[in-house]
């Protein structure tokens, strides 16, 4: 610590505040030694000056001096110039590293540094978003409680039956002929999570199908008009597994909304969430990479039970195909393909999948 005469912070004035009150107390300070003298008004004290701490000077914003048992004083950096020396004599007493002005505070007053700190914030912020958002969904995705991922998809079928989809046409033994046929290829295959198989009628959806983050996949009765055979829906049911599989509902609904779904969870009120679940599965919105990594599970399984990754290709094909024809099997809004990425892309990625041995 620096010797300082008494004269030499007698003009540094402060406010002082004890940390209890809010009452301001006008103060001088005074080095002597290596103590603090701090006096005013009612209040008159002496601390060691190893026990006080100057915060950074940050522009012309008043500089805190922290002393013992919460109490504090702020110094003006500006005034006289005898405080203004008093100032740098106490900074200089209390913390010769304190002498000059710290890093932050040289920067803060090149604009060339500013703007570098702006741009590198917002690359910062465009990368969070690019790549961690996608990245801590896919780590918190699998740790969403089971209980929690069940609400929201009643919730979220509760949201879509009555105004979008109603009761299907389809017989009950053509539903349980449909459902023996993917519990035959597909429900016995390791790795495949639990699932729930459902028909609904959707006039105003056409052919389509989506899966919620419980396992219940909803199989529209335009897609079954459309399917030429079987296996067929079972290929979009094995596409729409790897969905469930992966978790890509949840995952891109923290990707939309995570603020929204983080709170939601928190506070247990995830009906906010469920209408936006039913709207992203219903409106296919998925990323075309979860796009392609559940077509890739979709084709390991198809593999499995010696059935063509190519057949859901054929599907997908004959899907964009219906697209162009706005009525015919129902196709309109919501359809399947509405925001899929490039289906020539998936059809030829499948093909080459075809000849990949089954694992």
């Amino acid at each position: 610590m620096s010797q300082l005469s008494p004269l030499s912070l007698s003009s540094l004035p402060a406010a002082y505040f004890d940390g209890r009150t809010a009452r301001r107390h006008e103060v001088y300070l005074t080095v002597s030694g290596e103590q603090l003298r701090v006096s005013g008004g009612m209040v008159d004290f002496a601390v060691p000056l190893a026990s006080c701490r100057l915060g950074e000077a940050l522009g012309g914003a008043p500089r805190l001096l922290t002393l013992p048992q919460g109490a504090y004083c702020e110094v003006s950096a500006g005034g006289s110039t005898a405080a203004q020396d008093a100032l740098r004599a106490l900074a200089g007493a209390l913390e010769p590293a304190a002498r000059g002005e710290g890093l932050a505070v040289r920067l803060q007053r090149r604009w060339t540094w500013t703007v570098a700190s702006l741009m590198l914030t917002v690359a910062l912020l465009a990368a969070g978003y690019q790549w961690g958002l996608p990245w801590a969904a896919a780590k918190v995705a699998p740790l969403v409680p089971a209980a929690v991922s069940r609400h929201i998809s009643e919730l979220a079928m509760q949201a879509l039956d009555g105004p979008l989809l109603q009761p299907t046409a389809l017989s009950a033994d053509r539903q349980q002929a449909l459902r023996d046929r993917v519990a035959a290829t597909l429900g016995h295959q390791p790795g495949v999570p639990a699932y729930t198989l459902h028909f609904r009628a959707a006039p105003r959806v056409g052919a389509n199908a989506f899966a919620l983050p419980s396992g219940d996949i909803v199989v529209l009765d335009p897609l079954v008009k459309l399917a030429k055979d079987d296996d067929e829906i079972v290929a979009v049911v094995a596409h729409e597994l790897g969905h469930v599989a992966y978790r890509h509902s949840l995952r891109q609904l923290m990707q939309s909304s995570v603020v929204a779904f983080v709170v939601g969870v928190y506070l247990g009120d995830v009906s906010s969430l469920a209408s936006g679940l039913g709207a992203l599965v219903l409106e296919s919105r998925y990323s075309r990479g979860f796009e392609f990594e559940a077509d890739r599970y979709g084709a390991q399984k198809l593999l499995a039970v010696g059935i063509s990754p190519q057949t859901l290709g054929t599907m997908l094909a004959r899907l964009e195909a219906s697209h162009g024809s706005p009525g015919k099997d129902g196709g309109g809004q919501g359809d399947l393909l509405a925001s899929h990425p490039d289906t020539a892309a998936r059809i030829a990625a499948l093909r080459t999948l075809s000849a990949t041995p089954a694992r």
